[in-house]
């Protein structure tokens, strides 16, 4: 859980884990460091 909702694990599959900062949100700069797959 966090700030009071869990979440989906799911979810990794539209957001990787390594997006994610330490807070827990994801941060753009991460985003833009990480090469993305053309597909999901």
């Amino acid at each position: 859980m966090r700030d009071g909702f869990a979440i989906d694990p799911r979810s990794l599959a539209f957001c990787p884990h390594e997006w994610i900062n330490d807070s827990g949100y994801v941060d753009l700069a991460l985003v833009q460091k990480s090469p993305r797959p053309l597909s999901v």
